[in-house]
């Protein structure tokens, strides 16, 4: 198809995007972030084994483009809302493609240019570009690039970038890890299809095989099924956590619990996961913020095992269950290479508020690593609370065993 602001060529097996904004620096447009979605989909579709993306001109991408951004103020919340979504999945399809990518850096990337530029599988870089998460000088929150950058660069290394706005070298960046090589300008679309023809016929590995490697990484790293930019927070919970895909390597262990306790507790669900290195800090403990992600994991076990659909619940009864409460209490730090039960409990429910509680343990010792709860509220489209459709309620108390029901702790 033909396009605007993007230019797509296919030549032995290779694709090559190039960002066609040479006049504007080549800065993200609405028009632009769909047409290069659209390509990413026509490549993936495409016999091309091998993506490299790069841009026209002097600049790799300078980021959001000045219209667009001064249009904001006259946006709806809706649209705005629309907006992140938007970004928030061209990214994903950016770091979940399913083919190798590279990108060849010809200039500054800054903004959503800078996570365009290293969220590719291999990224060249000119000496003289430049990368940046400037979002903060105008007042921005870069939430959508904050999760894959703290999976490539650390916490701390992140923080800076972040925080402070600055703007940094190419040596810098290739120093802390964005960046895999520094190319002179002449010699960088030459280098780019050199290493593509490596990934690529040349380099007589199955396509089949790249793939399934490629699918691996992106699952060991877990960011594909955990960004939480402004837009994740309202997708459902089966779009994030996809069973085909799930982050856990392995399935639930033990089946649903129907047998109620004395204390009138809900079913319960054991699921499995082994911590990753990308879930960690450099000393290998785990981020305290992967509890509260594992706590969601094992929640959406354990309503897939009730028969429920999140995409049922909102597209058929118009009704999200929304969290407005989650604490957690560690206990002890997991670490790398651990492997971690999480145990989940349908703790309760009445009208348009469900809780959940939550424990996990180190299998190898059976250590309580933390223990935690989720209150959620039922509400529609509008962000409206609405009660719980009938038909759930009755099979959340089926599960539970009792037609009554303990009243929360918290009100209503």
């Amino acid at each position: 198809m033909a396009y605007n602001t993007v230019h797509l060529t296919i030549d032995a097996g290779v694709a090559t995007i190039t960002l066609n904004r040479p006049d504007k620096r080549n800065a993200v447009s609405y028009e632009l972030i769909e047409e290069l979605l659209q390509a990413l989909e026509e490549v993936a579709k495409s016999p091309a084994l091998v993506l490299i993306l790069t841009g026209a001109g002097k600049a790799f991408c300078s980021g959001m483009d000045l219209e667009n951004l001064k249009a904001l103020l006259e946006r709806s919340p809706e649209q705005s809302l629309h907006d992140t979504q938007t970004m928030a999945r061209l990214f994903r399809s950016l770091y979940e493609f399913p083919k190798p990518t590279i990108a060849a850096v010809n200039g500054p990337a800054i903004g959503g240019g800078c996570g365009l530029a290293t969220l590719c599988d291999f990224t060249l870089s000119v000496p003289e570009a430049t990368f940046g998460y400037t979002e903060v000088r105008i007042g921005f929150v870069p939430a959508i690039v904050s999760t894959f950058l703290l999976r490539q660069v650390g916490e701390k290394q992140a923080r800076d970038l972040l925080l402070t706005g600055r703007i940094i070298t190419a040596d810098e960046a290739h120093r802390i890890g964005l960046v895999n090589e520094i190319v002179p300008a002449e010699k960088l679309m030459d280098r780019a299809r050199e290493l593509a023809a490596a990934h690529g016929k040349q380099s007589g590995i199955p396509a089949v095989h790249q793939a399934a490697a490629h699918r691996s990484c992106a699952a060991r790293t877990g960011c594909a099924n955990r960004v939480r930019g402004a837009g994740e927070r309202h997708r459902p919970l089966h779009a994030r956590f996809p069973r085909r895909d799930l982050v856990v390597p392995g399935k639930t262990q033990a089946a649903l619990e129907r047998a109620m306790s004395g204390q009138g507790h809900g079913p319960v669900n054991e699921t499995r996961l082994r911590v990753r290195y990308a879930e960690t800090d450099q000393m290998g403990v785990v981020y305290h913020s992967n509890y509260f992600i594992w706590f969601e994991v094992g929640r959406v076990e354990l309503l897939r095992q009730l028969g429920f659909s999140y995409r049922e619940m909102e597209a058929q009864d118009n009704c999200c269950i929304a969290v407005i409460d989650a604490r957690c209490r560690y206990k002890a730090p997991a670490r790398y290479d651990d492997e971690i039960v999480v145990r989940t409990r349908l703790e309760n429910m009445r009208e348009s508020l469900i809780r959940f509680e939550y424990e996990l343990f180190r299998v190898e010792d059976g250590t309580l690593l933390a223990e935690g709860e989720t209150i959620h509220i039922v509400v529609d489209r509008e962000m409206k609370k609405t009660p719980l459709p009938r038909k759930y309620v009755d099979a959340f108390r089926a599960a539970m065993g009792k037609p009554a029901k303990r009243q929360l702790e918290t009100g209503n």
